[in-house]
C-alpha cells in the first residue's frame, strides 16, 4: 500500500515526463510510476510479473497551466479497486485501468535493487540520457507506507497550496492571501477589487 505525493509545474505540457517512481534497473521492470503524460493527463504506471506496465489514467490538468499543480495517488498492491487519484486536493471521478487490471502484486528489485527517482525513467539518471525526462519543476515530493484518506490528503493540499499557488482575484477560488474571491474585480459588493472582505 502506497500514497505518492507531488506539486509539479509542467513548462510544455505536450512532453511526457515522470514524475516519480520506484525503479528496477529493467526499465520494463520499474515497480511504479506517477507520469505526466503527453496529452496532459496524469497516469500511475504499475509493471507487472511480465514486465508489461499496466495504467491507470486519470484528469487532464492542461487547465492548471502555468500553476502549480498538486497530484496524489494512493493504492494497495493487488487490488486495482483501491485505486484514487487526487487533484488539488479533490478526488478526481476519471481515473481508470487501460489494458490490464491493475491487480498485480509490483516485481520485486531482485539482486540489483531499487531507487526512488525523481524527474526522469527509470535507468536513465541525469547527465546520461534525456529520455522521458520531466519538462518543469517538482516540489514537495512526499510518499507513504499507507493510503491516505481524502481528509489527510486534503489537508496536506491546503496546508501546502499558500506556498505553491500565486492568489489570482477574480477568479472564484479564494487563494494565497485572499480574504475572499467572488469571481470578479468589482468594489463595493462585500469583496473588493483587490479580494479583501469590505462592508457595504
Amino acid at each position: 500500500t502506497l500514497t505518492f505525493s507531488a506539486w509539479i509545474k509542467p513548462s510544455n505540457d505536450n512532453k511526457l515526463g515522470y514524475i516519480l517512481g520506484r525503479s528496477h534497473t529493467n526499465a520494463n521492470l520499474g515497480e511504479y510510476s506517477l507520469i505526466l503524460l503527453d496529452d496532459s493527463r496524469v497516469a500511475f504506471s504499475i509493471s507487472a510479473n511480465t514486465g508489461y506496465p499496466q495504467y491507470f489514467i486519470f484528469d487532464d490538468i492542461s487547465s492548471y497551466f502555468p500553476n502549480w499543480v498538486h497530484i496524489t495517488v494512493t493504492h494497495k498492491f493487488g487490488d486495482a479497486s483501491s485505486t484514487r487519484a487526487y487533484i488539488n486536493g479533490v478526488q478526481s471521478s476519471s481515473g481508470s485501468w487501460g489494458a490490464y487490471n491493475g491487480n498485480t502484486v509490483y516485481t520485486t528489485c531482485g539482486s540489483t535493487g531499487c531507487g526512488l527517482d525523481i524527474g526522469h525513467w527509470f535507468g536513465t539518471p541525469f547527465g546520461t540520457s534525456n529520455l522521458y525526462w520531466f519538462h518543469g519543476s517538482i516540489g514537495k515530493v512526499s510518499m507513504w507506507k499507507s493510503a491516505l484518506s481524502s481528509t489527510e490528503i486534503n489537508n496536506i493540499y491546503s496546508s501546502q497550496k499558500a506556498a505553491f499557488l500565486q492568489a489570482l482575484c477574480g477568479n472564484g477560488v479564494t487563494e494565497g492571501s485572499e480574504q475572499c474571491d467572488d469571481g470578479n474585480t468589482v468594489n463595493a459588493d462585500a469583496c473588493s477589487n483587490s479580494c479583501v472582505t469590505q462592508d457595504v
